[in-house]
């Protein structure tokens, strides 16, 4: 028996689609950053293509499978190769790859100096084209606290404080640095959060 590839046909209706493809695919994976820093977990994928007028479809289990032997083990430095592959594979000029997941960073409390990890929801968008540099946005999302300025202004005594989250995406150059974009981050709260104390 012969498989028709449908998907190869060309589509007469003339109709460019942005993006096609897979979503919400849950895979373990690990990304390794050029600073050293690595988080491994749950990612939540998503892998699309543009869909060009002249084509009925585009082959989403070749998506699956780039995420089962490329995006499992994802590493800043060898972004442009691993994107290669799926272009190569979904013979398309551009694909997108976006990744979310809860990444973990030690900390140390600064009275007992005791270790203790704090959580941070995390996520990758990566913009492959065809013979140019991945576009690699790193986006997070922190806990900080800060004082209740109308509380503040009422009392002698002091204020309470208020929970808070800050949400950022940096676009990734070969010297971004995780650690860097975390402490920016917590540096706007008006004191640090840790796990334990």
């Amino acid at each position: 028996m012969t498989l028709v590839d449908v998907q190869g046909f060309s589509d007469p209706r003339g109709l460019q689609i942005d993006e096609v493809g897979i979503w919400t695919l849950r895979y373990p994976f690990k990304l390794n950053w050029a600073e050293g820093f690595s988080s491994e977990g749950v990612g939540t994928f998503g892998v699309t293509t543009r869909l060009p007028s002249e084509n009925k479809g585009t082959h989403m289990s070749r998506m699956t499978h780039w995420v089962h032997t490329q995006g499992r083990h994802l590493s800043i430095a060898t972004l442009q190769d691993q994107g290669q592959r799926l272009l190569d594979s979904l013979e398309s000029d551009e694909a997108c790859v976006r990744v979310t997941w809860v990444g973990f960073v030690e900390k140390f409390s600064p009275k007992t100096k005791t270790a203790s990890l704090m959580s941070y929801p995390m996520g990758l968008s990566v913009q492959f084209r065809r013979h140019e540099v991945p576009s690699v946005a790193f986006k997070i999302e922190v806990a900080v606290k800060s004082l209740c300025p109308a509380s503040k202004a009422m009392s002698m005594g002091g204020a309470h404080s208020q929970r808070a989250r800050i949400m950022a995406t940096f676009l990734v150059t070969p010297v971004s640095s995780v650690q860097n974009a975390l402490n920016s981050l917590e540096r706007c709260g008006s004191a640090e959060l840790f796990t334990t104390l």
